[in-house]
């Protein structure tokens, strides 16, 4: 079986959850924000990237 890359659709759901990194920030506050926005994701739908 060959799969042509433009019609590929993965068989698990993808999630992203991103942050943008402050001068201020600690590597725990970032990674809150970051995760806050991946359960967000999950919230919202299969397939999803959120911003926080």
């Amino acid at each position: 079986m060959t799969q042509n890359s433009e019609h590929y659709q993965s068989l698990r759901p993808q999630y992203r959850g991103v942050t943008k990194l402050q001068a201020q920030d600690s590597f725990n506050l970032a990674y809150k924000r970051a995760d806050k926005a991946l359960y967000q994701s999950k919230s919202d739908g299969r397939n999803c990237c959120r911003w926080n």
